[in-house]
């Protein structure tokens, strides 16, 4: 969309080639399981593990070559899912492209992503293979989900608190939602699954309310730069301290943007609190020290969410709007009433969860069940 711009075609060209790295790496992975039993279907595969009735040299390298392919196939999927340790990615990225191509890349990807990996994890890890073959795969594909998850519990919450670009900060704390998300998988039973669905929605719900909201600060603060080729486009918010005095001039986007942030920080009611106490609650059985260690890393990063809310509401807007043409009279920057109605429905969707949750809890009950029922 900003072809003139430095900082978006650089970003879309990393996010390009990275992909492609990643997709690459997923490829192998598979080409790696063909080698050794000549099966590209996972359901197969997972029968012919089952079976289990190897002799000492195939077994070997059976084993070697699906759970070789298994652990780079999670690899790549870590890689394209933005998790630690490889996100470098990601922030350069996020922050690069517009807003609202943003939105898209920070939610869509990323539920197709783990959706495919819960479905790859049930296949080889619930779905009832108990012998020594998926027992190896098992360790290794739990081991990596545990320590991705690990990482990006910390890279999110300490990085973050560093960022002064909006859009940065926000990547650091996708990056730690993830973690969240590959932790549940990690442990793949009927609570944790349930967990991850339900944490896997209400992510999707915050962070396109979130993005949807910082553009429309854009929008409301009627500010339309024009690049080199005179084509105008909405002034973004990019830096923290453009959010500073919000509240006096926006102060219903204020408050739906604290809203979303409260949220991801999982202070109740949010949605977001429940969404982190179910998967805590799940694990804390099997993994406990890593519990503590996510409420831990959960506290410090709701620092840098707090500290949003308090430029917005406490602080005063000091510095002018810098552009090479503001045009302040153009009625065609009004944020539409499609806009403002999807954050309104998505903010009341957050701060009223509490009051009606059975419907929502009671389909991820029923996906959840549906799942190792099969």
């Amino acid at each position: 969309l900003y072809r003139n711009s430095q900082s978006a075609t650089s970003a879309g060209l990393k996010y390009f080639l990275l992909g492609s790295l990643a997709s690459g790496i997923i490829v192998l992975g598979t080409a790696v399981i063909y080698a050794g039993t000549g099966i590209t279907n996972f359901e197969d595969l997972a029968a012919l593990i089952s079976v289990g009735n190897f002799d000492q040299a195939d077994y070997n390298y059976v084993t070697t070559c699906v759970a070789g392919g298994i652990l780079l196939i999670g690899i790549g999927y870590i890689f394209k899912v933005g998790a630690a340790p490889l996100y470098n990615w990601s922030p350069d990225v996020y922050d690069g492209v517009p807003t609202v191509i943003t939105a898209w890349i920070a939610t869509m990807p990323k539920m197709g992503l783990l959706v495919s990996l819960a479905n790859i994890i049930n296949i080889f890890i619930q779905g009832g293979l108990n012998n020594m073959v998926s027992g190896i795969i098992q360790t290794n594909f739990t081991n990596l989900l545990l320590l991705s998850s690990v990482l990006s519990f910390v890279v999110g919450a300490i990085v973050g608190l560093s960022q002064v670009r909006i859009k940065r900060l926000l990547t650091f704390s996708t990056i730690n939602h993830v973690g969240f998300l590959l932790l549940a998988l990690a442990v793949m039973t009927e609570e944790s699954l349930e967990g991850f669905v339900f944490y896997l929605i209400q992510y999707a719900i915050t962070n396109v309310n979130t993005f949807l909201t910082l553009l429309a600060f854009g929008y409301a603060a009627k500010g339309i730069v024009s690049n080199i080729n005179n084509v105008s486009k909405v002034r973004e918010f990019q830096l923290l301290d453009d959010l500073k005095g919000q509240f006096k001039s926006n102060p219903l986007l204020s408050i739906s943007f604290a809203v979303s942030l409260f949220s991801m920080a999982g202070i109740p009611p949010m949605i977001g609190f429940f969404a982190k106490q179910m998967v805590l609650y799940s694990v804390s059985y099997n993994y406990s020290v890593i519990s503590i260690v996510a409420i831990v890393i959960s506290v410090i990063g709701a620092s840098y969410y707090l500290k949003i809310v308090k430029l917005m509401f406490f602080d005063t807007n000091n510095n002018t709007i810098e552009s090479t043409n503001i045009n302040t009279n153009d009625d065609n920057n009004n944020i539409t009433t499609v806009h403002s109605s999807i954050i309104s429905i998505l903010t009341l969707t957050m701060t009223l969860y509490l009051f009606d949750s059975s419907i929502l809890l009671n389909a991820c009950h029923l996906i959840s069940l549906s799942v190792f029922n099969n």
